[in-house]
């Protein structure tokens, strides 16, 4: 169930309106009944210096004067003290800034580690696939579903072995339908 935006911390708007002041719209943001449309509209209301200002803080708490340079310990403990719900927005962002920069070489180490793994488990997938005789299809379908949608998570994989995922993974499909 929502909120009515507009019957908290009522003030007077720009054409004699009632609007909601400020900590009106900051409470709706963090209001878990709050619908999405309402806090869509807060959050508009707010507008970026609300956005500029989280930044500004975290800079000056970490000591730092750019977002990407902010390692994440600090920024996990400044939005563990003012609560994650508050400051997703602004985790999103120094994420952002940081995989585009420092993080890049962490992003690539994540990347190689997921293609191995996926592939370790379509090795294994397939073997036991040919261990039951060739009946239980399910995991092996899971990983090409898998391998299959990496460019809808990232694109971590080859474009060849993304090619040939989706060509096994129909042809699973076909002959278990069959």
């Amino acid at each position: 169930m929502g909120t009515k935006c507009y019957e908290w911390y009522p003030s007077e708007g720009r054409n004699g309106d009632t609007m909601p002041d400020r900590q009106g719209l900051e409470q709706i943001l963090s209001d878990p009944h709050s619908t999405p449309e309402e806090r869509a509209m807060a959050q508009s209301e707010l507008g970026p210096a609300k956005a500029e200002e989280d930044v500004a803080e975290l800079l000056r708490y970490a000591k730092t004067s750019a977002l990407e340079d902010i390692p994440w310990e600090d920024v996990s403990r400044f939005c563990s003290e003012r609560g994650w719900r508050k400051t997703r927005d602004l985790y999103e962002r120094w994420l952002h800034a940081f995989f585009n920069t420092e993080g890049r070489k962490d992003l690539e180490r994540i990347a190689h580690y997921m293609r191995k793994c996926d592939l370790e488990q379509w090795d294994f997938a397939a073997r036991e696939w040919e261990d039951s005789d060739w009946r239980n299809t399910a995991p092996l379908v899971a990983v090409l579903e898998r391998i299959a949608d990496s460019p809808n998570r990232g694109n971590y994989h080859a474009r060849e072995t993304v090619k040939c995922a989706e060509e096994f993974l129909i042809e699973m499909k076909r002959r278990s339908n069959a």
